[in-house]
């Protein structure tokens, strides 16, 4: 018989949101020495530690965005142990409330692990890649788990279904909250996160911000780092004028910049007769991107916004190590390195469009 480890990792991550240190004590393998798990040997201790950590946290809960992930098959750190083994990551947000708190209030973290399995399916090691992050606090604590790591697993499917995926919504449909634009504008990082080790992030959660230098002060960095987005009706592929083929594209410069349209409309050929430029309305803003508020719009383009046709990137954004935005929310931003950003969000160009 195949062993399915995929399938043996997700067990795992249902018998942790069941609580179920039985059914986990059954999946950990009985070497008292080659088995360790986040650090701790011998299977008595390492369910006494989950025990202690569910005692410590009576209301905790993991969700897997990403599923879990094939990865490569290391050795037994035992040295006298030749096992191959089967290794398994997987990316998780952990929601838990505060049991110590008089408001109940719901945090999140964020972080990345690894389980090693043993050729007849047991675990043998399980540890950080990444550790966890710093604790935010969050509106809400997930729900009906089971459907919503079903979501999570197959994000562009389910999207699909109901209209989530950034392009325009039906007449009757309603947009996406800010919550949940944050999730995947992260939900988008992560993946990322997960298949290249390299792209790393910060998310600050702040009280909301309605100007750049306002977003500024509550991220503590300078105004230049910022990346302001800005939606722009520019000609589209036919040519056509402005009622004809409108298409709408996503320029980002730093917030310390201001727009200089006559470098657009030189660079994209852009003359009266086939449309000029101009700003998305509220109401274009909303339509295009499925509910998103101005000074809530993240510096990308496809595939989490499929109505944005292209992005283009001011060379500014190049001038910093660093770029900080709003991530779908006017209170949750995202620090990252400007390398990081400029490979992940593939633009279709970069040039100078500021002033």
């Amino acid at each position: 018989m195949v062993m399915d480890y995929v399938k043996l990792g997700e067990r795992y991550g249902q018998l942790s949101n069941a609580h179920d240190l039985d059914g986990i004590r059954k999946m950990i393998a009985p070497n008292e020495k080659s088995t360790i798990i986040y650090g701790l040997s011998g299977t008595d201790t390492i369910i006494d530690g989950m025990k202690q950590f569910r005692k410590k946290y009576p209301r905790v809960t993991w969700i897997f965005p990403k599923g879990f992930i094939h990865v490569k098959s290391p050795t037994s750190q035992d040295k006298e142990d030749t096992t191959t083994l089967t290794r398994i990551e997987f990316f998780f947000r952990r929601y838990w409330v505060d049991p110590n708190g008089t408001k109940q209030q719901t945090f999140m973290c964020t972080a990345t692990e690894y389980i090693d399995f043993t050729p007849d399916g047991l675990i043998q090691h399980i540890g950080y890649i990444t550790h966890p992050s710093q604790p935010q606090p969050v509106t809400d604590y997930p729900t009906n788990m089971e459907d919503h790591n079903k979501h999570e697993a197959k994000p562009h499917d389910d999207d699909e279904e109901d209209g989530d995926n950034g392009n325009c919504p039906q007449q009757q449909q309603q947009y996406l909250s800010q919550q949940q634009h944050n999730k995947r504008i992260l939900d988008f990082l992560d993946g990322h996160h997960v298949h290249d080790n390299k792209i790393k992030y910060e998310t600050i959660h702040h009280k909301e911000t309605l100007t750049s230098e306002e977003s500024a002060h509550v991220r503590g960095v300078p105004l230049k780092t910022g990346g302001k987005a800005l939606l722009l009706k520019v000609p589209g592929s036919s040519g056509g004028n402005d009622n004809d083929n409108p298409t709408f594209s996503l320029f980002v410069m730093s917030a310390s910049c201001q727009l200089n349209s006559k470098c657009i409309k030189k660079e994209l050929k852009v003359t009266k007769k086939n449309g000029g430029i101009r700003f998305a309305t509220k109401e274009e803003l909303q339509t295009i991107t499925n509910g998103l508020v101005p000074g809530s719009v993240p510096p990308f383009g496809k595939p989490i916004f499929n109505n944005i046709k292209e992005l283009y990137v001011d060379t500014s954004i190049l001038e910093n190590e660093m770029i900080a935005f709003n991530a779908g929310s006017l209170t949750d931003s995202v620090l990252m390195s400007v390398q990081d950003y400029v490979r992940i969000s593939n633009p279709t160009k970069i040039f100078t469009f500021s002033k």
